[in-house]
């Protein structure tokens, strides 16, 4: 169906838990262009929430699914909007420099987005962004909220691979690596308890071509090998 649709790529980025709808990222091969489409599962309807003029390929369904922080591109650079659900009503945020990837809070009133040059990590408040680290450079991977709201975990890019940092949300104290292997690692998730966060990394098989997953304790700060391959 997307396939028929875009003749092109495309990847589900999220699922409202609102209603039943997904979003779905897509690129088309024939049109040098990104999309975002809202799909209503139950009637397979297709929703392309950018305007013809404009692109994206980024976008998050916020903790209640009821609306979608998403990031459009045009001449001018991004800008960081949110929306309903169907993708009505766009509120566009006064948000610089260029935001990208964004990641709502858990409680919903915060969103955390890399500037355009994934150096830095800004929060918006709902009155203003605020920059939350130093500039450190960074994978293009969504930063992870922990369950209650006060710690961040995002992938930097260390000598040329991904590394884990866990900071406080509030900037209180700057970021440290979250388990120190100098090797690849990847996609981090937290626990719905907040002690554990499961990732993907090279640390003891840097030559395989799939990430084994680690667990680590944040509570004893030990790690853990959870699968032999990817």
């Amino acid at each position: 169906m997307v396939a028929a649709l875009l003749c092109g790529a495309a990847v589900a980025v999220g699922r409202s838990r609102a209603v039943d709808l997904i979003l779905l990222a897509a690129y088309s091969a024939r049109q040098i262009t990104n999309r975002l489409f809202i799909v209503d599962v139950e009637r397979g309807i297709f929703l392309d929430i950018i305007p013809s003029t404009r692109r994206s390929l980024v976008g998050a369904w916020s903790p209640d699914g009821k609306r979608l922080a998403y990031i459009r591109f045009d001449a001018r650079g991004s800008q960081l909007s949110i929306t309903d659900s169907w993708g009505s009503q766009p509120h566009h945020l006064p948000i610089n420099p260029y935001p990208q990837i964004p990641a709502w809070s858990p409680d919903g009133e915060r969103i955390a987005f890399f500037n355009l040059t994934l150096t830095t990590l800004y929060i918006w408040d709902g009155s203003a962004n605020h920059a939350i680290t130093s500039p450190i450079p960074m994978l293009p991977s969504p930063p992870t909220w922990s369950p209650d709201g006060t710690q961040i975990v995002f992938v930097g890019l260390i000598n040329g691979t991904g590394e884990l940092f866990i900071m406080n949300a509030d900037a209180s104290a700057p970021p440290r690596p979250l388990v120190p292997s100098y090797q690849d690692e990847r996609a981090p998730l937290w626990s719905p308890d907040g002690r554990l966060i499961v990732f993907a990394s090279s640390r003891e098989s840097p030559l395989d071509s799939t990430l084994p997953l680690f667990l680590y304790d944040t509570e004893t700060r030990q790690t853990r090998r959870l699968t032999r391959r990817g």
